[in-house]
């Protein structure tokens, strides 16, 4: 059984508790500027203005702006608006450049923000058969090259890809909300313990801890959760050419690393276990953007097909 740390405290909290209104300030429409860069993606970003906490509305697109990219600091990009709020351009994306996003809206400050994009993690992965039966969950070693001079940021994640439905022709691809890890160089903010099996489980990522940045290389051993039965030997290995089991690799820049976790962090606390949690306060989500708010950040991502690699 799962332990949901102060759940009993939770819930006498939240049955002596009475309504209060708290008058939240408002500053005013800000710009909102969001991009998430890829290797290989085109140029793209989206700008919104602000809105108040208790606004239920989309956010207003700016469809008005001026928007331009600077490659490496030299190189000029001039973005042009698609629709709802999108700027984008036919220039792709290129690990290891600098990509800095410029973009003036009538009114308003010029806002920017600036990002380097990571180079594909280097990686390897195999699943290891169980020892004693194989309708036992298999064990995934990962085996991660670090350099510490570069300052990779490390997120890892699961999903499966299913039958093709009878009705489609598509192929449906589910993210795994609960993985277990043994090793220690995971952050474990996401993580809650389950003293029957003493795994820590993690809620739908797994990242590096900041302790293990400096690293040369380190390994992890992965396995599922909830009994998941794509983490069995036996299902593994009667894998059709419609089915797998991948592992995710995100090598993060600083400011999407921070973005990810912020963001992450205020989802638990909003929504674990169907409930908000009063013990813990509002969390701020990271932002890189100067004059205003959102996110420009960049991450390189390797995908590894497990069911093809069978420890020797």
């Amino acid at each position: 059984m799962r332990i949901l740390p102060g759940l009993v405290f939770i819930v006498t909290l939240l049955s002596c508790t009475s309504d209060y209104d708290l008058p939240i300030p408002y500053t005013g429409k800000q710009i909102v500027l969001n991009g998430i860069l890829n290797p290989d993606s085109i140029l793209k970003v989206k700008l919104s203005f602000s809105q108040e906490l208790t606004e239920t509305t989309p956010a207003e697109a700016i469809e008005n702006a001026s928007v331009k990219v600077l490659e490496n600091g030299n190189r000029l990009i001039e973005l042009y608006h698609n629709l709802d709020g999108e700027y984008i351009s036919t220039v792709r994306v290129l690990s290891g450049n600098s990509y800095k996003v410029i973009a003036n809206v009538s009114g308003y400050a010029e806002v920017e923000a600036e990002d380097i994009v990571p180079q594909e993690p280097v990686i390897s992965a195999c699943y290891r058969q169980p020892v004693i039966d194989n309708s036992y969950d298999v064990l995934i070693n990962l085996d991660v090259v670090n350099d510490p001079n570069l300052k990779n940021r490390y997120w890892f994640d699961t999903s499966v890809r299913d039958y093709i439905s009878k009705h489609s022709t598509e192929t449906a691809l589910t993210k795994l909300y609960y993985i277990t890890c043994e090793d220690f160089f995971l952050d474990n903010f996401n993580s809650s313990y389950d003293n029957t099996d003493q795994n820590f489980y993690y809620t739908l990522f797994m990242r590096q801890s900041d302790e293990s940045k400096s690293t040369n290389r380190f390994q992890l051993a992965i396995t599922g959760a909830d009994g998941n039965p794509f983490f069995r030997y036996e299902t593994l290995q009667n894998l059709d050419e419609n089915q797998g089991l991948f592992v995710n690799t995100y090598n993060c820049s600083a400011a999407y690393d921070q973005f990810l976790k912020s963001t992450l962090t205020e989802f638990l606390n909003e929504e674990l276990y169907g409930m908000s949690n009063p013990i813990n306060g509002p969390v701020k989500i990271f932002s890189n953007v100067k004059n205003g708010l959102g996110i420009f950040g960049a991450y390189s991502l390797k995908t590894i097909d497990i069911n093809e690699y069978l420890c020797n």
